[in-house]
């Protein structure tokens, strides 16, 4: 599956920029985007959770935009959730859509209907798979006294 390019930019932006909690004083791997404001990425990321984090009976899951969840979007959503939340709970709610649909690996089917809470063969995507996992691994450290244990999780 192809996704937009303004997606996958929007993406990793939020991810890099600075958290509120966090100073960052130097960024040895590159360079941060100019111009782009960090009220404009909030304003992005809540646009964002207003169209896609919607409720299932499950927990909650990113709308693939037809009623849908693809596991990618699903990975996107518990890495802005993971990087940009003001706590664990929104990630917490994706993580439990997310695990309800595993697959007998342990991996989320890449697509499931929006009812859907159980495996239904579809297989996973490594890119969504990659994206979950990286996602409950910065909690661990951002919210080390969290109930939801997230170090275990990542492993």
């Amino acid at each position: 599956m192809r996704l937009p390019a303004a997606r996958i930019f929007l993406t990793l932006a939020l991810c890099l920029l600075p958290l509120a909690a966090e100073a960052v004083t130097a960024y040895p791997f590159g360079s941060l985007p100019s111009g782009a404001a960090d009220a404009d990425m909030t304003s992005a990321y809540n646009l964002w959770k207003t169209r896609r984090y919607v409720s299932a009976s499950c927990g909650y899951r990113v709308d693939n935009g037809g009623g849908g969840t693809y596991s990618e979007g699903m990975g996107y959503g518990m890495l802005m959730a993971a990087y940009l939340g003001p706590n664990d709970t929104m990630l917490a709610n994706l993580y439990q859509f997310y695990s309800a649909n595993f697959d007998g690996n342990g991996l989320m089917n890449w697509s499931v209907g929006s009812g859907s809470c159980s495996n239904n063969s579809a297989n996973a995507a490594t890119d969504g798979d990659l994206d979950a996992a990286l996602a409950l691994v910065r909690p661990a450290k951002r919210w080390p006294a969290s109930g939801n244990n997230w170090g275990a999780k990542a492993n």
